[in-house]
């Protein structure tokens, strides 16, 4: 498996998180200097891994050359030190200074030819044991994944998972040996910077532990926002059935599917998974098994079972089962120890076929995604002198204890040695160990006492919150780090806080603190503290929102008052329009080929306009077909019985013509293009088009309202929204100050457009007076309502309160606002009519 990708040529491989691309052809050169650093020959190559472009090309450097790559965490220099002794590692590779150091042995240790990777399979106890995968079982396992979730070249998978555990690595394996492009990141899917990375690189699913899967929810995400996600995979644990079906019941009415799946290092991650259209109704299950692989029941003597809904240990068969374990450099020369892999968890099997986990005949506990053993805890505790047991309950590591005084030193020592929040270990205090007539724990037992234990705490936790709902800043602190020594310059980055816990911690400090800064992992205690009870008097607003409020508001001034505020607003809403078309249609577009997402835009803009437009002049009795049929702007200028709405028009006209441009264009390009670069392109196409075609075809008598002198406008939002980096923001500032200064002789309309459209293009929040905040945003939101129908509003009110030009502005405003909100409880009722029928 990968001796070459030179049969994919230049597609797109790996995007890093500083956005550099690396094709396939690229990437097989990287490799192939890489491999000249394996200069002592064939030996075990200890990799410490991050989710980056270095770890990834010395892993497959490592394969290519032969060399068993021994994946491991960068963070653990003591374990990595026992790793490199215990298994005799010629070369050690710190892919963070891109250093690969050579260790020659006394021994002459071979290594299996099959050998390919050693991965651990402790999780965070550090076990020595550890699991020798071969180059087969790794190829087994990646094209089964590839076949059971479609993964195709089009796909682009971010690495949510570190690539030392085999989860994530299968991730890895599949996705290249699929063709498909991996976006390298170290961010957790709890961090903003995450999901921008995901819609920037159109990323098409993710991956993610049960953990994951409770940040996702906690922290606010909307996968319905994903434009382009296809699919999301969960393993690691065991997910609670009723998050599996809410989960599914969520990808179903977005558009995206949800696998649950079950697998064990042992056999190279994958075991099995749940078909996603049968979640719903089998939500506690795990499924069947992955293509190319096999389960069967026995029970307690070796016997198979062939009944349904039987207990017994699940065992599998496949190419994908493990070499066997290895405690010693002396094991990585032996071949294969097993043909099929007792996995030691309980099963069922259903009537239907379908797989279900019901415990496990040893002691495991699955926290954060990773596999603790019991039985290490306990003898961990054994060794520090401490009389306690441990067991699993939920999400959580309980132990019981007869030292009262000691409790809070084991829970913290405990969390230390596994490297765990503390907020996952609950120390419960007994009167002795329980124990069987034999002398041996009485396990059973102890998970009751533990079951008490937590009814105890959630009790003692209920009432100290309704006694007391909100927490000092202080207090928050001291509990979640009860370990550390804390001061007014402590943070939680200095404490020592992670991703496993920081959405957590946020959640708890705001209900302390109203408007948590963005940074607030990075501030000292001191300056969360004089944030506290601070209940802010404004609140953040996209710039985009509150210029759209500023243009139409300048419109309808601009109309109904003497005030001349200068003729650029339209101007900006159509720079705001290319901006968000940017967001939403664009992306749907280069994923899909489809044109469709530009024509469900321009019709939502022209039913209502059309609508409007035939009322109105149906009233006044004066069909104006040119602009029922929004083409007016092409016709005379001034001959169109007043009802031209040639904003409107240049806009849907801009749509109409780029859904024809992208239908000339095959499918497959389409999707291969790059979103920041399909925007600049149209950057200096619509300047171009806007400088040249005035030489050939003279606008002068329609006023200039004519689609190609307003591209360029829509244009420049598109790059506002997708070029961030800082000199394309300068570059482009340049063009647009240089382009309006061309197109605009007006000097109050030159300042707001180029204020308006600088603001969008570097300011992408302001803050607002927290009371205005609604207002605002709904007026913006009804921009189109509220140039439809302000001259109307303007009569009403002149009716009413006399002709007084700003009432008037502000019952345009309030009127238009009051229809957009009626006009969509009226679409809502027809797709709920439509439902229905």
């Amino acid at each position: 498996m990968f001796e070459s990708f030179s049969h994919l040529h230049d597609q797109l491989a790996i995007i890093t998180e500083d956005g550099l691309r690396v094709s396939y052809r690229e990437l097989d050169q990287l490799i192939e200097k890489f491999i000249s650093r394996f200069s002592s020959g064939r030996g075990v190559a200890l990799i410490e891994c991050e989710n980056s472009l270095n770890s990834v090309i010395a892993y497959l450097s490592a394969l290519r050359a032969g060399c068993p790559a021994l994946l491991v965490a960068s963070n653990q220099p003591e374990v990595n030190q026992k790793l490199q002794a215990q298994f005799s590692v010629l070369y050690c590779i710190d892919t963070t200074a891109d250093t690969v150091t050579t260790h020659k042995t006394e021994t002459d240790i071979q290594v299996h030819p099959d050998l390919a990777v050693i991965l651990s399979t402790s999780g965070s106890t550090g076990t020595a044991k550890s699991i020798r995968l071969s180059h087969k079982a790794l190829e087994a396992n990646a094209r089964s994944i590839i076949e059971y979730l479609s993964i195709n070249s089009e796909d682009r998978a971010p690495t949510t998972l570190p690539m030392y555990y085999s989860y994530g690595l299968s991730v890895i394996n599949s996705h290249l040996l699929a063709g498909a492009t991996l976006v390298l990141t170290q961010k957790s899917v709890a961090e903003p910077e995450f999901w921008e990375l995901f819609d920037q690189h159109h990323c098409t699913s993710f991956a993610g532990v049960p953990h994951s899967y409770a940040l996702i929810e906690k922290s606010g995400v909307k996968t319905a926002e994903r434009k382009t996600l296809r699919y999301a995979t969960q393993a690691g644990g065991r997910l609670e059935p009723s998050r599996v079906k809410a989960l599914t019941e969520q990808s179903q009415k977005e558009g995206w599917q949800f696998f649950v799946m079950y697998g064990q290092t042992e056999a190279t991650a994958r075991m099995a998974y749940l078909p996603p259209d049968r979640a719903l109704e089998n939500p506690n299950c795990i499924g069947i098994p992955i293509p190319g692989g096999k389960f069967r029941l026995i029970d307690d003597q070796g016997v198979e079972i062939e009944g349904p809904d039987e207990t017994g240990e699940l065992v599998y068969t496949g190419d994908n089962v493990m070499m066997g374990y290895a405690l010693s450099a002396e094991d990585l020369s032996r071949g294969y120890d097993l043909t099929e892999l007792q996995t030691g968890d309980l099963a069922r099997r259903t009537r239907d076929g379908l797989y279900y986990i019901v415990g496990r005949k040893k002691r495991f506990v699955k926290l954060y995604g990773l596999r603790i053993s019991l039985d290490e805890v306990d003898g961990w505790l054994l060794d520090q002198g401490y009389s306690a047991v441990s067991t699993g309950r939920n999400d959580t590591l309980w132990i019981l204890t007869t030292a009262a005084m000691q409790a809070v030193t084991i829970r913290d020592s405990v969390a230390d040695w596994l490297g765990l929040p503390a907020a996952t270990i609950h120390v419960g205090v007994v009167e002795t160990i329980p124990r069987k007539a034999n002398g041996k724990i009485d396990f059973s037992e102890v998970a009751r006492l533990a079951d008490h234990e937590a009814e105890k705490l959630d009790a003692a936790i209920a009432a100290q919150t309704q006694k007391n709902s909100k927490k000092t800043v202080r207090e928050i602190f001291v509990t979640r780090f009860s370990n550390k020594e804390i001061d007014s310059e402590s943070s939680f980055v200095t404490l020592g806080g992670s991703s496993l816990d920081y959405i957590d911690m946020m959640l708890e400090l705001e209900k302390s603190v109203s408007n948590l800064p963005q940074n607030w992992y990075e501030l000292p205690l001191r300056d969360l503290e004089q944030l506290q009870g601070n209940h802010s008097l404004f609140q953040k607003l996209e710039t985009q929102i509150l210029l759209r409020f500023v243009a139409i508001s300048l419109i309808v001034i601009g109309h109904l008052t003497e005030t001349d505020p200068g003729g650029s607003s339209a101007a900006l809403l159509l720079m705001i329009a290319g901006f968000n078309f940017s967001r939403f249609q664009l992306p749907n577009i280069i994923t899909t080929g489809s044109i469709r997402p530009i024509l469900a835009l321009a019709a939502t803009i022209a039913v209502p306009s059309i609508g409007y437009l035939l009322l109105t002049q149906a009233v006044f009795n004066s069909l104006y077909f040119p602009s029922l049929l929004l083409f007016s702007n092409l016709v005379r200028a001034n001959a169109n019985n007043g009802f031209s709405l040639w904003f409107i028009e240049v806009y849907i006209q801009i749509l109409l013509i780029a859904a024809f441009v992208v239908s000339l264009i095959p499918k497959k390009y389409i999707s291969r293009a790059r979103q920041e670069l399909v925007a600049a392109s149209l950057v200096v196409i619509s300047i171009l088009i806007n400088l040249l075609t005035p030489m050939v075809w003279d606008t002068t008598h329609l006023l200039n309202r004519v689609p190609h002198v307003y591209f360029w406008l829509f244009a420049m939002g598109i790059g506002a929204q997708t070029l961030e980096s800082k000199p394309f923001k300068i570059i482009l500032s340049a063009m647009f100050l240089t382009t309006a200064y061309q197109n605009i002789g007006d000097r109050a309309a030159f300042e707001i457009l180029t204020y308006g459209g600088l603001l969008l293009l570097w300011l992408p929040w302001a803050k607002v007076p927290a009371f205005l905040k609604a207002p605002i945003s709904q007026v913006a939101s009804a921009s189109l309502f509220i140039y439809l129908s302000h001259f109307q509003f303007n009569s009403l009110s002149a009716k009413i309160f006399g002709d007084h030009g700003w009432v008037g502005v502000i019952v345009a405003l309030i009127g238009g606002a009051i229809a957009w909100k009626y006009y969509l409880a009226f679409c809502s009722y027809l797709m709920r009519t439509r439902l229905k029928n």
